[in-house]
């Protein structure tokens, strides 16, 4: 691991008998020649860190990490954008006067060190001991806290929201500052423990899922192998409830003898034909309870007709709830989505990460930027979402055709799944039917 240090000063030095591999960028002579006495002249280079031949000098095209700690925040601010623009995976910056701290988030640096605000939460700490517990909580679109106030949340009396942050700022928790999608909030327990908080503010774990009963449809014996093997993944992983229908009854049989094989029971339907518009229709009526529809084309893993592909989407179109196009590629490590300036865009995003909350699988988001949309905060939330949860966040800029470069990843075979929403315009419409079917993944259909 390639690690840069910008600045010799006392923190640079401690940072370099720490981490024994690092390099040293020094601006004064003085200080450079005592840094390379004790660490020697390869782990020290003279030069300022916003020097972009400085910076290449001590690796910067292939550092893992860069720790920006100069005594001027307007140097840590340029190297900052230097680091930003090579792609430096993690990029740590001290700040010396807290009012520049947001600036520094505002170009998307997610670790900021603050010196004076780490001593004044100590002082704090020291002053108010009994502060037993400190927990991060997300506002979702449907969470029961989003468009209340701060004092209808319902808390304990010995808790207390102590911070709300909304994209890059931190708002001021007064008691009638409205919660919205998107908010961060930091709740902090005096006293004993808070149990339940978190459930009285995210609605608990149910929230948390982004499903509650998952219907497999079973058109031929493939979709044992296919269907139902991806369906009872998902469903033991989680506690979601299971129903499985079929117009064949000796496939609901053995799919019945293989949940029974994993400690899964279920719900069978017996329906008339293996088309899907009978099977909308009874997800409207008499299957209204089930929110995730499973099959794979045709009952078998192989490219279908135009009439079947129409069929699918006016399936996907008539129903209010996701469609999983199964390949039976479950367990999902890595899972793939598009995110852009398009609110359905959003939505598909926060529905990937629960998935990925749900199977523990890294999340790939490939983020077609609006050119004006600066401070980036959708992508923000989402990793901090993310990093809440121990889900790796993978963020790739798409600066090309959006709708190529998701399906150049989509058929790479690095991904287990795919979630999209039908809703967005951003891709391509003709292109997302002919996934259906000749796509190596599964795909997640999610409408808005």
């Amino acid at each position: 691991m390639k690690v840069i240090i910008i600045g010799g000063g006392r923190l640079g030095k401690q940072l370099a008998n720490a981490i024994p591999d690092s390099v040293i960028v020094e601006y004064e002579k003085e200080k450079t020649a005592l840094l390379r006495t004790l660490y020697g002249r390869d782990r020290v280079i003279e030069g300022t860190g916003t020097s972009e031949e400085i910076l290449k000098a001590a690796g910067i095209e292939e550092a893992s990490a860069i720790v920006i700690a100069t005594n001027s925040d307007h140097t840590n601010y340029i190297v900052a954008l230097i680091a930003d623009r090579y792609k430096v995976p993690k990029v740590i910056v001290r700040v010396d006067n807290p009012e520049n701290v947001e600036i520094f988030y505002q170009i998307g640096i997610e670790t900021v060190i603050c010196p004076a605000i780490i001593a004044a939460k100590m002082i704090n700490s020291t002053l108010y001991p009994d502060a037993r517990e400190i927990s991060e909580i997300h506002v979702f679109e449907d969470s029961p806290l989003r468009g209340k106030c701060i004092k209808d949340i319902g808390l304990p009396q010995n808790a207390m929201v102590a911070a709300v942050l909304r994209g890059h700022h931190f708002m001021k928790p007064g008691e009638d500052l409205m919660m919205e999608r998107g908010d961060h909030l930091i709740v902090c327990s005096t006293g004993s423990t808070v149990p339940g908080a978190e459930d009285i503010i995210s609605g608990g774990e149910k929230k948390l899922r982004p499903f509650d009963n998952i219907l497999a449809v079973l058109r031929g014996d493939n979709d044992l192998d296919i269907v139902l093997k991806e369906t009872l993944c998902l469903a033991g992983s989680f506690d979601i409830e299971l129903t499985v229908a079929s117009h064949i009854p000796d496939l609901i049989e053995k799919a019945v003898s293989r949940a029974k094989n994993t400690g899964l029971g279920i719900r069978t339907h017996v329906i008339n034909s293996e088309g899907l518009g009978e099977l909308g229709w009874l997800c409207k009526k008499d299957l209204n309870y089930v929110d995730c529809v499973v099959f794979a084309p045709n009952g078998k893993h192989t490219r279908g007709s135009k009439v079947e592909t129409k069929e699918i989407v006016r399936f996907i179109k008539s129903l209010n709830i996701p469609v999983l196009i199964s390949r039976g590629t479950c367990p999902y490590r890595k899972i793939l989505t598009m995110m852009g300036f398009e609110d359905t865009c959003q939505k598909s995003a926060n529905f990937a990460l629960k998935v990925a909350m749900l199977t523990g699988a890294d999340l790939h988001v490939m983020n077609f930027r609006d050119p004006e949309d600066l401070e980036q905060e959708r992508i923000l939330q989402i990793k901090r979402l993310g990093r809440m949860y121990g889900i790796d966040v993978k963020e790739e800029v798409v600066e090309g055709n959006p709708t190529i470069e998701f399906v150049s990843k989509v058929i790479s075979g690095d991904f287990d799944l795919a979630v999209i929403n039908w809703d967005s315009t951003i891709l391509k419409r003709d292109v997302l039917k002919r996934m259906f079917y000749e796509a190596p993944l599964s795909i997640l259909v999610y409408t808005s």
